[in-house]
């Protein structure tokens, strides 16, 4: 794999993998009270399987409004 390192914001990549390491911490402790504050709190969350999207189908195996 082939990396333009040049445009690599390295305060960002660390405040992102600070996110996932948050977020998994949180859903895998089982703290859920947590979870909500993930998301932002005006718009669509849509979990739908790959094959859906593949295929334009537009069944979301979960879908929620807002955080």
């Amino acid at each position: 794999m082939n990396r333009d390192t040049t445009s690599l914001d390295l305060s960002l990549y660390h405040e992102l993998q600070a996110l996932y390491a948050d977020y998994a911490l949180a859903v895998d402790s089982g703290q859920w009270d947590l979870w909500p504050g993930f998301f932002t709190e005006d718009c669509v969350y849509k979990l739908q399987p790959r094959e859906n999207h593949e295929r334009g189908f537009p069944l979301a195996t979960l879908s929620f409004e807002s955080q």
